[in-house]
């Protein structure tokens, strides 16, 4: 979790945890099981928490999409802002589930790719099939879709080992080119009990290989009492061959300065952009009325992505007041210029 805290918190949490904008954040989730993260803080009641979600390999190396920040979510207040909120009230309390939000849209904060349903548990599945892409055994174009077959008798009748009841869809955003399938699927929650084993294979349509996954025992799910995920799998439990690093920083194809974030911001805000040769770059701060208010970056730098941060102070390390302010970025004989909003 990355963002920072408006009240009597000044960057440090209660147990003394640091939660920025940046890499310095130490609010590090710890893996819940499956696809489940979660983290356990304290804060002073009343302040409240702006937030987003950033995934990485490490915690330097971020993964590929977005450089490892989730996508802009409409915060629950609907307010014009592109974070997360949580306002910490008197008691101890357990935040609703909330989704990373790996797609182009900008949808509600608790927003679930799971529609509740009163008469059912929606599950959601997720298969990459990269590996039968890399062996040349799936085109994106012509092979697929992929569906999840299974035992009819245990899942009430949703599934079938011969026919088609759950097709999922190809993530137009995931990376390997498309190589996530997905969907959710709705099972009769009055007519299989808790905790019951569920048998299950993913499948792939109009393929060469028979479509069946193999080698592999039959998959397993327990039945849960509320709306879930599995933990997403690789089409025959194969994992692909790739390099983390080399797909973590693809290599840029424009002169770009991309939008400040979060904006509006306080006190710090995270600037992106990409160069396409290796060249001199200057990125400046600037008020309305043009004058120069810091210097971020004034060096040579070589083709790549790169980002900086503006703490909201001058070059005499002074605060500014808040209002508008343009970042601008000068390099390849040319320049870009981004508008901020800072509030204090």
């Amino acid at each position: 979790m990355r963002g920072q805290v408006q009240g009597i918190s000044s960057g440090f949490l209660p147990d003394g945890e640091r939660i920025t904008w940046d890499l310095n954040s130490q609010l590090i989730f710890i893996n819940n099981g499956g696809d489940y993260w979660q983290y356990q803080f304290k804060m002073y009641p009343t302040d409240q928490l702006q937030f987003l979600f950033w995934a990485g390999h490490t915690s330097t190396t971020p993964t590929y999409r977005n450089l490892g920040w989730e996508s802009p979510v409409t915060p629950y207040d609907s307010s014009n802002s592109s974070y997360r909120l949580f306002t910490a009230g008197l008691g101890d309390t357990i935040l609703d589930l909330e989704f990373f939000n790996g797609y182009l849209t900008k949808p509600n904060q608790y927003w679930t790719p799971i529609v509740h349903k009163t008469d059912s548990i929606g599950i959601l599945f997720r298969v990459n099939v990269l590996q039968l892409m890399q062996n040349g055994l799936f085109d994106t174009t012509y092979t697929g879709p992929v569906v999840v077959r299974g035992d009819s008798a245990s899942s009430a009748g949703k599934l079938s080992w011969y026919s088609d009841k759950i097709v999922l869809t190809k993530e137009q955003t995931s990376i390997g080119t498309g190589s996530f399938w997905s969907g959710a699927a709705y099972f009769p929650k009055n007519n299989i009990s808790v905790g019951t084993s569920i048998q299950y294979k993913f499948f792939v349509k109009n393929s060469s290989f028979g479509g069946w996954e193999s080698d592999i025992n039959n998959r397993t799910f327990n039945f849960p009492g509320y709306d879930s995920t599995i933990a997403w799998k690789f089409f025959n439990d194969k994992i692909p061959i790739t390099n983390i690093k080399d797909n973590s920083i693809p290599s840029p194809d424009k002169f770009q300065l991309y939008q400040n974030y979060p904006n509006p911001f306080n006190p710090g805000t995270t600037i992106k952009y990409s160069i396409t040769k290796r060249t001199r770059v200057k990125i400046g701060v600037y008020n309305i009325l043009g004058e120069l208010v810091k210097i971020l970056v004034d060096e040579t730098e070589e083709a790549g992505i790169y980002s900086t941060n503006w703490n909201g102070r001058n070059k005499l390390s002074g605060t500014v007041p808040s209002g508008v302010y343009f970042i601008r970025l000068d390099a390849e004989g040319n320049f870009l210029t981004r508008k901020v909003l800072l509030l204090k």
